[in-house]
C-alpha cells in the first residue's frame, strides 16, 4: 500500500466525455486492483454541482488527497470543494486531476504521460507543486454577488459565449470540433460590448471588446493558447484583451491563436498583475474552467501557491 493511500478519494464524473469517463475509470479500477493498491475510494457525482459538495465533506471528514476525475468543469467544482467562507479548509490538502474531458485544456500544461500512469504518479505523490488559484467575484444568473474560485482561465466575452453552446449541446465531435464549431457559430452571432479593465488599479482598457481573458493557465476552448506566456506558479494573472474588431478579422485570426500567434496583432493587448477588475456597460457571460456560473460585472485575485497540486 502507497503512504497515505486510504486518504484518497477519487471523485468521477460518470457523464464527462458523453459517458467514456465511467469507462475508463472501471477499466483503471481493474488495473489498481491487480497491482494490489487499495484502500482508496471512489465517489460519483449525478449531478451539476455535487463535486464540489463530495470534496468538501471528504476534507472536513479527514481525507488528505483528492483526485477530480472528468473534464475542466469536474476540475473546477473539485478544487472549489477545497474552500469555504473564503478560505481553505485545510492547508495540507493535496489536489489532483485527471483529465477525461472534452477539452481537457488544463491538461495542456503537464507533460504527456499514459492515464494509467498518471493515476500511478497521482497515488505516489511523486510530483508536488504550489500552484495558484484565482478567486473570481461575479453576478450571478440570479444578480446576487458570488464568488467562486478557478485554476486555468476566466473569460468574457466571445470564449464565454462558446462554452456556452458547447456545455448545452452534444460533445460527440470531440474536442477540437466541438469547441470550433460552436466558436464559429457565436463568432457569427456575437456583439462586441463596452468594457473597463483595472490591472491592479490601473486602468489598462476601456472600449469595444469582443474577448477578456484572466488566466492562469495557457489554454482554453479546446487547444487555444490564449496565454502563451503564463505560468501557474508565478504568482501573477496573464490578461489578454482583444480590442474592436470585426468578426471576420477574429476568424482569420483564430488559427494563430492555437499556436499563442495571435499575441503579435497590434489588436491584442497583454498584462500581468495580481487583481484584475472588469466593468461592462450591460451583462456579459463569464466563463470560469468551462464553467458559466454568471456575468459581469468581475473582478480576479490571483492566490500564489495556494493549492498542492500532486501529479
Amino acid at each position: 500500500m502507497y503512504k497515505d493511500e486510504e486518504s484518497i478519494l477519487f471523485v468521477v464524473n460518470p457523464r464527462s466525455a458523453s459517458g467514456r469517463t465511467l469507462q475508463r475509470w472501471k477499466n483503471t479500477e481493474k488495473m489498481l486492483l491487480n497491482a494490489q493498491v487499495r484502500g482508496y475510494r471512489t465517489a460519483y457525482t449525478s449531478k451539476s454541482g455535487e463535486a464540489t459538495h463530495i470534496t468538501s465533506k471528504a476534507i472536513k471528514g479527514g481525507y488528505q488527497h483528492i483526485v477530480a476525475v472528468g473534464g475542466d468543469g469536474t476540475i473546477n467544482e473539485v478544487l472549489n470543494g477545497f474552500y469555504e467562507n473564503g478560505q481553505k479548509i485545510a492547508e495540507s490538502s493535496y489536489f489532483s486531476f485527471l483529465s477525461t474531458g472534452t477539452g481537457s485544456d488544463f491538461q495542456r500544461m503537464f507533460p504527456d504521460h499514459d492515464f494509467i500512469g498518471a493515476v500511478l504518479s497521482i497515488i505516489r505523490r511523486e510530483r508536488i507543486i504550489h500552484c495558484d488559484t484565482v478567486r473570481a467575484i461575479y453576478s450571478s444568473w440570479a444578480k446576487n454577488r458570488e464568488c467562486r474560485y478557478y485554476i486555468n482561465t476566466a473569460d468574457l466575452g466571445i470564449g464565454a459565449e462558446t462554452c456556452m453552446r458547447v456545455n448545452q449541446n452534444t460533445k460527440h465531435l470531440g474536442g477540437f470540433l466541438t469547441f470550433l464549431s460552436a466558436a464559429i457559430r457565436t463568432i457569427i452571432a456575437h456583439q462586441n460590448f463596452q468594457a473597463e479593465v483595472l490591472v491592479d488599479g490601473i486602468k489598462v482598457f476601456s472600449g469595444l471588446t469582443p474577448e477578456i481573458v484572466a488566466a492562469n493557465g495557457r489554454f482554453f476552448g479546446g487547444g487555444i493558447m490564449i496565454a502563451p506566456e503564463a505560468e501557474i506558479g508565478d504568482g501573477l494573472l496573464d490578461v489578454v484583451i482583444i480590442e474592436d474588431i470585426s468578426k471576420g478579422k477574429f476568424l482569420l485570426n483564430m488559427p494563430a491563436a492555437y499556436r499563442g500567434d495571435h499575441i503579435r496583432q497590434s489588436c491584442v493587448k497583454m498584462y500581468q498583475g495580481q487583481r484584475v477588475d472588469i466593468t461592462c456597460s450591460k451583462p456579459v457571460p463569464l466563463e470560469t474552467d468551462g464553467e458559466n456560473p454568471g456575468t459581469s460585472n468581475t473582478s480576479f485575485e490571483i492566490l500564489p501557491g495556494n493549492i498542492l497540486l500532486a501529479f
